[in-house]
């Protein structure tokens, strides 16, 4: 998914809460909300003029004080020309601002700007009412996503618990490396992908987590559901397998072990041009060892 909020180019802040499984950032946050925000979430004032195609509208504070419940921080406020405040969220040094595409190309500043209580802001009852279905609606989603096989949160805690690596965002989107602490080599990628580019029937995006593995193990795999030929990356050494596919938390553990011995430094050996792989649409290298 690509992303046009403000500021979500910093949006990599963790989530201090693990009340929502699977919302470890706010890109997280976004792509979940994104399903959920609605006439019945937006602003009365707004309501009539609400639509999926401008889903963020009137949805400002109710988001920002969540999303403060979720990643800590404090919520501030732009002063609109009718007196209302436009909600936004800092957490440090990152300021981000979910429901920002309401305004499409009108520049706001966020500088300067005064901090919102939410006891100030939801001593209306029906903001607190709707900030309440918010949050009741984002666990209700998470919920149904539990019932899911191992997703992008799950090959997260497990790299963090096994071998102490953290994911890393090179290319400020959802997509996500993990890589050795000593020799920075890439032993797994998490990256989003259209269902249509895998051959699977049906719209929209899923994420993939690309493993280096034993050529021959590669052949067999790929006679068995939820693994598909490497998505960007050396076809004969890396394989892509289809995360929140049931019954496959073992299979992916193991494969993710195999691909962090596989990448291991060793010596006297140097990655070679053919294992590198340049991906002109995306403007990124992957890289095929």
């Amino acid at each position: 998914m690509s992303y046009h909020f403000w500021g979500w180019e910093q949006a990599h802040v963790t989530a201090i809460t693990k009340e929502y499984k699977g919302i470890r950032t706010p890109l997280d946050l976004y792509d979940a909300l994104s399903k959920i925000w609605s006439a019945d979430t937006c602003a009365p004032r707004m309501r009539k003029n609400w639509s999926p195609e401008n889903k963020t509208l009137g949805q400002c504070s109710i988001t920002a004080f969540l999303a403060q419940d979720i990643f800590g921080g404090e919520v501030y406020g732009i002063r609109l020309p009718d007196g209302n405040y436009h909600c936004y969220n800092v957490i440090g040094d990152c300021r981000f601002d979910l429901t920002s595409e309401q305004f499409g190309n009108e520049v706001l500043v966020y500088e300067e700007n005064p901090k919102q209580e939410r006891m100030v802001h939801f001593a209306k009852e029906e903001k607190r009412l709707r900030y309440e279905y918010l949050k009741q609606q984002l666990k209700a989603f998470c919920s149904e996503g539990e019932k899911k096989g191992f997703g992008r949160d799950d090959v997260f805690s497990l790299a963090k618990r096994k071998y102490g690596t953290e994911p890393e965002y090179p290319w400020k989107d959802r997509n996500a490396v993990l890589r050795h602490k000593e020799n920075k080599k890439w032993y797994g990628l998490i990256i989003r992908v259209s269902k249509e580019k895998l051959g699977i029937e049906g719209n929209g995006e899923v994420d993939v987590l690309n493993v280096k593995s034993d050529p021959i193990l590669i052949g067999s795999l790929l006679s068995q559901k939820g693994f598909y030929p490497a998505y960007h990356m050396n076809k004969e050494k890396w394989i892509s397998i289809l995360l929140e596919t049931p019954g496959m938390e073992e299979m992916t553990e193991g494969l993710l072990d195999m691909s962090y011995g596989l990448t291991q430094e060793k010596q006297g050996k140097k990655m070679g041009k053919k294992e590198m792989k340049n991906d002109s649409k995306m403007g990124k290298p992957f890289v095929g060892r």
